[in-house]
């Protein structure tokens, strides 16, 4: 295990870096769409796909590589390799997924979904109701009617209530969940920022669905590395002479 990863350490932490780049991308691009949540979802899908076409270009480089080597090196194959360097890579995801998770599990309001998520970071314990004269139209503000004091007084009253709602919830649950949950949270969506979009579109309040985040990645890297151990390409790259000569060079030294 530490020779494997004296050997890929380098490339370990280029996945890794590959990550944070796409990642703050991603919440440039997740804070340009906020306002649609179309836009956001389609931002999401292009960043991700960016991001993993960035990490199998680097693994088909380092499969190509490591196919030179075998064939004049007698180096022994290891097909798992991509596998296991993008699942070394995601350790610090899969980690605060699995936290997520945990705390999560820990906070009764929210594991019996009384709460959701999207109320937690929002802030809001109640639901916010409107008047059935409101609804019906029997109240209409005129210019001879003062209603200012009276909706002033009703957010005051919702207010004092959520806030109330707060300090039960905050009662009812573990300090170190809540707080292992509120960070955890927002480090791994930080880190994946290119994932927010799909995650706030589809299943914003499910913290499982953040278990899944590092398996596009795993599942491409392991795939690509094979791909580039057979020398063939998925996508098209221009090569030019000066590239071929050199690629040509290298190889020859390997042989010798």
């Amino acid at each position: 295990m530490l020779k494997f990863l004296k050997e890929n350490g380098y490339g370990i932490f280029k996945m890794f870096l590959i990550q944070i780049g796409m990642t703050v991308f991603g919440l440039m691009l997740a804070m340009a769409t906020a306002s649609s949540k179309s836009l956001l979802l389609a931002a999401s899908v292009f960043a991700i796909l960016f991001y993993l076409y960035l990490l199998y270009s680097m693994v088909w480089e380092a499969g190509a590589k490591d196919k030179i080597r075998v064939e004049h090196r007698n180096v022994k194959p290891q097909p798992w390799k991509g596998f296991a360097m993008s699942l070394i890579a995601n350790i610090p995801n899969i980690l605060l997924a699995v936290l997520i998770v945990i705390s999560f599990m820990n906070i009764p309001k929210l594991a019996s979904g009384e709460i959701t998520p999207t109320q937690l970071s929002a802030g809001e314990f109640i639901v916010k109701t409107t008047s059935d004269d409101d609804i019906q139209g029997e109240v209409v503000p005129t210019a001879d009617e003062e209603l200012g004091d009276e909706t002033v007084s009703n957010t005051e009253s919702q207010n004092e209530a959520n806030t109330r709602a707060y300090e039960k919830f905050v009662a009812e649950t573990p300090e170190w969940a809540l707080n292992l949950y509120q960070v955890s949270s927002a480090i791994f969506g930080f880190l994946n920022g290119m994932y927010n979009g799909i995650i706030v579109t589809i299943s914003p309040d499910n913290p499982l669905i953040k278990l899944a985040a590092a398996l596009p990645a795993v599942l491409v890297c392991g795939t690509g590395y094979l791909i580039g151990t057979t020398g063939k390409r998925i996508f098209p790259q221009y090569r030019g002479k000066k590239a071929e000569k050199t690629e040509k060079a290298w190889g020859n030294n390997l042989k010798d």
